[in-house]
């Protein structure tokens, strides 16, 4: 499991507003219900917020966020299953009825295009009966959401791409929002984590010339604080500098 964003909310989202609106009106309807955000399908070029988007979607909905590099999936359980948390469910007489259920998960294929057509398949059955069954163990996923993420959504199975309801496509970043992007950037300095935070004209000229994709400006503000830290002593001075 992981969650590189924790703690990142909607409100914390910078760009594609539009996008942003949409998602805090279904995911304040699923907090109502008290049921998982249906399952979705993100578009959108490289570094347009793809991975941060669903993260913060788990964030919201307190759920636990499993990040699968589709290319390296060979096998769902081994790749996929494995990583669930999982419950013991339990019959009206509380014993074992053999099944597992899976705790509240997003369950995120970044470059999902590369995902084997054998395995969007299976998938695609999951997604419909919700329910999995592997070495003789059955998973039951009514708390799980398929997040699929995608530069080339044509090459997804349609029956799967129809199984996601809630689809988005993510544009560029402005050069205002990636401005906003780099302001803060959090660098590690010895043991420790530090918010360094740069001045708006740096950012804009930065922004500029990061071809709209925050990892790259981010790159950039990095290699400028390691310039600044060659010269001081301490991370609050590199940040004066």
């Amino acid at each position: 499991m992981n969650n590189v964003y924790k703690g990142l909310t909607l409100d914390d989202f910078i760009g594609n507003s539009h996008v942003v609106e949409e998602l805090r009106v279904e995911l304040e309807a699923c907090r109502r219900r008290g049921v998982r955000p249906d399952h979705m399908l993100i578009t959108g070029y490289s570094g347009t917020g793809k991975t941060r988007l669903a993260n913060t979607v788990a964030t919201e909905c307190n759920m636990m966020f499993l990040d699968i590099n589709s290319p390296q999936v060979e096998d769902l359980y081994q790749d996929v299953f494995r990583e669930f948390w999982v419950l013991e469910e339990m019959d009206s007489e509380d014993k074992p009825t053999g099944r597992l259920i899976v705790a509240p998960t997003i369950v995120f294929f970044d470059e999902a295009h590369d995902l084997p057509k054998s395995i969007q398949t299976v998938l695609l059955k999951i997604m419909l009966e919700s329910i999995a069954t592997f070495n003789g163990t059955t998973y039951v996923l009514n708390n799980v959401t398929f997040v699929f993420a995608t530069t080339d959504g044509d090459k997804l199975l349609g029956p799967l791409k129809q199984r996601c309801e809630l689809r988005f496509e993510l544009s560029r970043y402005t050069v205002k929002e990636l401005s906003r992007i780099l302001r803060n950037i959090t660098v590690q300095d010895g043991a420790k984590m530090f918010k360094i935070t740069f001045a708006p004209d740096v950012c804009q000229f930065v922004a500029e010339r990061s071809r709209n994709t925050p990892r790259i400006g981010l790159g950039y503000m990095k290699r400028l604080y390691n310039h600044a830290r060659s010269k001081a002593d301490t991370p609050g001075e590199a940040a004066d500098i």
